[in-house]
């Protein structure tokens, strides 16, 4: 099966593609720069199996000499399958980060069970100013440099993963589809942010607590991984706000839908355990 054949059949891609599409519909942008931004809206989820042009292969660099160099996997529950049981090789993987580790955020879920909500808001907003200022264009990066050691601003994040480099979380050493891909990603994120089963929200649009992946079962994840009723239109105004407002330089404001209510409590599973 290759990568596309699988990817079309995940319920969770296709959720952030069709609103990024709709958003994108409604926005003046060349069709490069769409078609990057389409591509960065599912790189939150697959880091450094986004590219559709060849199976994703891990380089000696990051594994462990046990595994044999240039490993291909053809499906993602290959790669999970690998991931649950033996983690221990995957640490400077992106895409295990992403899912099962210390880059949670990336899906504006919390790292850890019990983890205090301004913790896990920060770590979001430390996301949100690194793809704004990319988005922009206002910072260059090297594509192979290591996170961890070029960036003070999401050093925390990569404390765990020292070894991950820029290109691995975008799938790209191309600075123009790095800075749109970076554009795509907020838009998971804020896609993310609305949705039932990665955080709770008040009556008020006030985030009450942010869920923890690993507690939930996976299958009540995916059915709950759906917007929260009458908040369609306010993700979707939100996604062509970051789009609109980047492609004219200016840094998208995220602030209001990252407002903690007055009794936000510590991550736990919520109602998908």
């Amino acid at each position: 099966m290759t990568e596309l054949a699988w990817r079309a059949k995940d319920m969770l891609l296709g959720h952030h593609t069709s609103w990024t599409n709709n958003a994108l519909d409604a926005v003046d942008i060349n069709a490069d720069q769409k078609e990057e931004i389409r591509i960065g809206c599912t790189v939150n989820d697959l880091c450094e199996i986004t590219n559709e042009t060849y199976p994703f292969i891990l380089p000696q660099q990051i594994l462990s000499s046990v595994i044999t160099a240039n490993t291909v996997y053809e499906s993602k529950d290959d790669i999970y399958q690998s991931f649950g049981t033996m983690p221990f090789l995957f640490s400077n993987l992106a895409i295990f980060q992403s899912h099962f580790g210390s880059l949670a955020s990336l899906h504006a879920m919390a790292k850890k069970n019990q983890e205090a909500p301004d913790v896990t808001q920060k770590e979001i907003s430390s996301w949100f100013d690194f793809f704004n200022i990319l988005a922009v264009g206002s910072l260059a990066i090297n594509p192979q440099a290591r996170i961890y050691q070029d960036n003070a601003a999401l050093r925390s994040l990569f404390f765990r993963c020292r070894k991950i480099e820029y290109r691995q979380l975008f799938d790209t050493e191309n600075y123009l589809e790095i800075k749109s891909r970076a554009v795509g990603m907020m838009c998971h994120l804020i896609q993310d942010l609305f949705t039932f089963s990665h955080c709770e929200r008040n009556s008020k649009n006030e985030i009450r607590k942010f869920f923890y992946y690993e507690l939930q079962d996976k299958e009540k994840h995916k059915q709950g991984d759906h917007v929260a009723a009458g908040l369609d239109q306010e993700l979707l105004t939100q996604c062509k706000l970051c789009i609109e407002n980047t492609a004219r330089n200016i840094p998208y404001d995220y602030k209001q839908i990252l407002i903690l209510s007055q009794d936000a409590q510590p991550s736990d599973g919520g109602n998908f355990t």
